[in-house]
């Protein structure tokens, strides 16, 4: 099992997971029986969400005292920016981070002794 959170601490695997509880091959047979952790999975995802509608936001915010007062251009900056930006490409291109996907997983003592096993 890979790149998973519990709370919210980042685990690429169950060795990072056994550090946090400072559990290793001497004491793991030391949890009790039915010891186990709920972790959240993870997927890999750009570190932005870039779309137009979000960079249309992020633009008129950063430049707010240059927009009309109503905003009437928004519809000709959405088109601009649709008919401009590979958005697929950009998304591509953007280094990515593990991010939690609320999917769970249970980790069980009987789990950590066969890992380290």
């Amino acid at each position: 099992m890979e790149h998973f959170f519990y709370d919210d601490t980042f685990c690429s695997d169950l060795e990072d997971l056994a550090r946090v509880f400072d559990i290793d091959e001497d004491n793991v047979n030391e949890l009790k029986d039915d010891w186990q952790v709920k972790v959240e999975l993870s997927d890999l995802e750009p570190i932005f969400k870039v779309d137009a509608d979000n960079l249309c936001q992020l633009l008129a915010d950063a430049n707010e005292d240059r927009l009309s007062e109503d905003f009437d251009e928004e519809a000709k900056v959405l088109k601009a920016l649709k008919e401009t930006i590979d958005f697929e490409k950009l998304k591509e291109a953007l280094p990515k981070l593990h991010y939690p996907n609320n999917k769970f997983k249970t980790i069980t003592k009987a789990g950590l002794v066969e890992w380290f096993s």
